[in-house]
């Protein structure tokens, strides 16, 4: 992996040096953020937990990378694996509780759908046995007085 700085600007007011560098990656894949950090680190001679890399982009077609980072002087920057891994670490411990919770929730969702179509069929059949015979009872009188007045 080869460096190219193609803008190095000093920023006393933030403290920072202000990089755009073009890396030649020849053979391999966009680097990591975690390669091009090392790399940085080697050819500034500057700590790793004081590079902050903006982004890394390859161009089409090239084995090269664009890079925007910053060296600080003073700030210590955190890396966000170390935050994802211990938030993965967290979500793997409560996964088993929230299963469980969701688990229970929808065995009382079960339970409750079960009691509604119980209550629903046993409207239906109490309905449909008291709704037949005054249906008959109406659709008789129709046939009647339709028969009548035919004749």
């Amino acid at each position: 992996m080869k460096i190219i700085e193609k803008q190095k600007n000093e920023n006393k007011l933030l403290k920072r040096t202000d990089l755009f560098l073009i890396i030649d990656h020849e053979g391999k894949p966009t680097p990591t953020q975690d390669e091009v950090i090392k790399a940085i680190a080697e050819k500034y001679k500057a700590p790793e937990n004081k590079i902050e890399i903006i982004y890394i982009f390859s161009e089409k077609g090239k084995a090269q990378s664009k890079v925007k980072a910053k060296i600080w002087k003073e700030k210590i920057i955190e890396r966000k694996k170390k935050e994802e891994k211990s938030e993965q670490e967290k979500s793997t411990e409560q996964a088993p509780e929230q299963q469980e919770k969701a688990e229970d929730k929808k065995e009382d969702q079960e339970q409750k759908t079960q009691e509604n179509k119980e209550e629903t069929v046993t409207e239906v059949t109490k309905d449909s046995e008291e709704k037949p015979k005054e249906e008959v009872e109406k659709e008789d009188k129709k046939n009647e007085t339709q028969t009548n007045e035919k004749e």
